[in-house]
């Protein structure tokens, strides 16, 4: 597979679009091309299908809560799309006073040496309610797509999509200890076991353990709490036709532990040499910049620029030894960190 196939206007073709992002279209030096041009985020799909999966996204989140939602785009969602959809906005809404906090980041003209990656400016962390009066912040998404910010009416809902698509690292704060003592925020990870993994939990058999990740490990170590949405242990794309193929949740920390997850390019699966991930993760360590399977951005936890859903006590105040808010999993320099990649102003 080498040049990209775009999704026709009833994305019936997701079986040749997928495969197609990993061709010519996923060339390093396009992304580096983006980081050369101060870009945060990089698509490896043209912007109509962009575009139209963030429709489709939206819609599967809206007809979930009872809102209106567009039937043709609900339409084009794939089934399991719509069931992770559903549940990720059922969380938050049983946590509705989470915050989408988002990092102001600015690419400066310092980089390491024979290198694209960059070290970036922080300006510091806003909060977009998910909620305003007990009414979701939807946004609205245009239909001409885009790489920038700018393609949407920006509200939480369409915010957060947005960044997932483009394979962000988020956080969710949950320990008491991160929220001045409260347990109000409810841990993300255990809902994903609750829901999906314990007993007759609904789609059981559609989650997969992650055997190894390096988030949040030691260079000796490796994190093996994650599990993968949907279970996949081939790079081709199943004949159920999702969109969502790589979605990783995984713990922060061994105790007392917050929840991480991020849409991956395509799962850790045996043999691991050669294989789309592999690739992927080779393209991660030239730029540290998170790579989905649509896309690419500079929102990861390793260059202290993850995205928070937080709730209101969760202090956003950047550590100066860090680079970044300190919570549980990150409450100290580790040497996973790449705080040399980060300024403050």
């Amino acid at each position: 597979m080498s040049g990209l196939v775009p999704l026709n206007s009833s994305m019936s073709n997701i079986q040749q679009f997928v495969p197609s992002l990993f061709g010519s279209v996923r060339s390093l030096s396009n992304v580096e091309s983006s980081i050369q041009n101060s870009k945060l985020v990089h698509t490896f799909a043209d912007t109509n299908s962009l575009s139209m999966i963030m429709n489709a996204w939206l819609a599967a989140w809206q007809q979930s809560q009872g809102d209106t939602y567009d039937t043709t785009a609900y339409s084009h969602c794939p089934s399991t799309d719509k069931q992770l959809i559903a549940f990720l906005a059922g969380y938050i809404k049983t946590n509705s006073t989470l915050n989408l906090c988002m990092p102001s980041l600015t690419r400066t003209s310092s980089h390491v040496k024979d290198s694209y990656k960059y070290v970036y400016s922080n300006s510091g962390y806003s909060r977009m309610p998910f909620f305003t009066n007990n009414a979701w912040n939807y946004g609205v998404i245009s239909s001409s797509g885009g790489t920038s910010k700018g393609s949407y009416a920006h509200a939480t809902v369409a915010d957060f999509l947005y960044f997932l698509y483009f394979g962000a690292h988020f956080v969710v704060p949950s320990a008491s200890s991160d929220n001045g003592g409260s347990t109000a925020i409810g841990n993300l990870y255990a809902a994903v076991n609750a829901t999906f993994n314990a007993g007759t939990g609904l789609g059981q058999l559609d989650w997969s353990w992650d055997k190894f990740n390096s988030h949040y490990s030691a260079a000796a170590w490796i994190n093996t709490s994650g599990y993968y949405y949907l279970s996949i242990n081939s790079d081709s794309e199943p004949s159920t036709n999702p969109l969502l193929c790589a979605f990783l949740c995984g713990k922060t920390a061994d105790v007392n532990s917050n929840t991480f997850f991020q849409l991956e390019g395509w799962q850790n699966h045996f043999p691991y040499a050669d294989g789309w991930h592999s690739k992927d993760y080779d393209s991660y360590n030239a730029t540290l910049w998170n790579f989905s399977t649509f896309g690419a951005c500079a929102y990861s936890e390793k260059r202290s620029t993850p995205i928070f859903l937080a709730g209101p006590d969760f202090s956003l105040d950047i550590n100066g030894d860090t680079m970044m808010p300190l919570y549980v999993g990150a409450g100290s320099p580790q040497n996973w960190m790449n705080t040399n990649l980060l300024t403050t102003s």
